[in-house]
C-alpha cells in the first residue's frame, strides 16, 4: 500500500509496506520524460537497477528487488532510508562553524562515490539533494537514475537544460561541468566535480 509519493530523476517513487518481511520500503518504477520513447526508458530504468544493485556499500542506497507490475512495467525495491537530504541541512545552518559541521558527510558522500567509481560506475546526478544524512551518523547517496557505467555509451539523447531541473541522460545545472552539459560520455570526473559544487 502506497503511504507517500516522489519523484526524482526519470522516476516515481512511492513508500511500500513490505508484507513477506514486515518493514517499510521505497518502490521506484518509471516515470515520464517527454521526447522519450517508453521503450527507451524501460530499458534505462532496468539498467539502472542491475548497475545500481552492483553496488554494496553502506553508503550508497541497496536494490532488494526488481520486479514487474501485471502490466509488465519493471519496478524495484529500496530499502526506506530515513534522514534528512543534505541541502535541507544546509539551509538550516546559521553559521560557517554549522556548515563545516557538515564537511565530515560530504566526505563520507565523496567515499561512497568513490567506490562507485572503483566499480565502473558513474552517478552524473550527485547533489546535496542526492545526499541523505541519517540520525546515527549515516550518510547515504540516493537517486542514481543517471547511473552511467564508464564501459558502455550513453543510451538517451541529451535534452537541453531548462531551470537548473533534472533532465534524462544529463543532470542538474547548478551541479555539473560543462563537459557534461555537452553530452560527453560518462566520466568520474563529472562526480568529482559535483561533489565539489556540494
Amino acid at each position: 500500500a502506497p503511504l507517500r509519493a516522489a519523484h526524482s530523476g526519470m522516476g516515481r517513487a512511492f513508500q511500500a509496506w513490505d508484507r513477506r518481511i514486515g518493514r517499510a520500503v521505497v518502490i521506484k518504477q518509471i516515470g515520464e520524460v517527454a521526447d522519450v520513447p517508453a521503450a527507451a526508458l524501460r530499458a534505462r530504468f532496468e539498467r539502472e537497477a542491475r548497475i545500481t544493485a552492483r553496488l554494496q556499500h553502506p553508503g550508497i542506497v541497496a536494490v532488494l528487488e526488481l520486479g514487474r507490475w501485471p502490466d509488465g512495467e519493471p519496478f524495484y525495491a529500496m530499502p526506506l532510508v530515513e534522514g534528512e537530504p543534505l541541502d535541507e541541512a544546509i539551509a538550516r545552518t546559521t553559521s560557517a562553524a554549522e556548515r563545516l559541521a557538515l564537511l565530515p558527510r560530504v566526505a563520507a558522500a565523496a567515499e561512497a562515490v568513490a567506490y562507485a567509481h572503483d566499480r565502473g560506475v558513474v552517478h552524473r546526478d550527485l547533489k546535496p539533494a542526492n545526499i541523505l544524512l541519517g540520525r546515527f551518523g549515516e550518510t547515504i547517496v540516493i537517486d542514481w537514475g543517471l547511473v552511467g557505467p564508464l564501459d558502455e555509451p550513453a543510451d538517451l539523447p541529451v535534452a537541453p537544460i531548462d531551470d537548473g531541473l533534472t533532465r534524462a541522460g544529463v543532470g542538474t545545472a547548478a551541479y555539473m561541468p560543462p563537459e557534461q552539459a555537452a553530452g560527453a560520455p560518462p566520466d568520474p570526473r563529472v562526480d568529482v566535480y559535483a561533489l565539489g559544487a556540494t
